[in-house]
């Protein structure tokens, strides 16, 4: 199976979009501190790339919670858009629902193809089925 890098990302993109707005119901406007919700919901690796960049949105008592949900959402596609192909495992592992269940712990490789207008190129991942399924 193969799928492009770019859709994996878009993909991955797309699971922090829906676990940031599932994770914005379980707040309430007193709890500002549950901050370590969202680091769950955009996986460690992430949070602190965005930590480490210096950029982290700031919770405080005048934030609207929504706010800086959208924040730390966007911030954490920054970092996605920021990883090259080299990072295709971790981003697999953080978001396994990117990829059909049977391919998640499948062995991966990853060419520089020309795309089909054949103006530039692009990554193509391309995963291994397991033996014995």
């Amino acid at each position: 199976m193969e799928i492009k890098w770019e859709a994996l990302q878009a993909k991955a993109k797309r699971a922090v979009s829906t676990a940031m707005r599932g994770n914005a119901c379980a707040y309430t406007a007193n709890s500002h501190d549950n901050l370590r919700i969202v680091m769950k919901a955009l996986g460690d690796a992430i949070a602190n790339a965005i930590a480490a960049k210096g950029n982290a949105p700031q919770l405080n008592a005048e934030a609207k919670i929504e706010n800086v949900l959208q924040a730390w959402e966007v911030a954490a596609h920054g970092v996605i858009d920021d990883w090259d192909i080299r990072r295709v495992g971790k981003l697999v592992q953080l978001f396994p629902e990117i990829v059909p269940a049977k391919y998640r712990s499948a062995s991966m490789t990853a060419e520089l193809v020309d795309n089909e207008a054949g103006d530039d190129c692009e990554w193509v991942v391309y995963f291994t089925e397991p033996f014995g399924r």
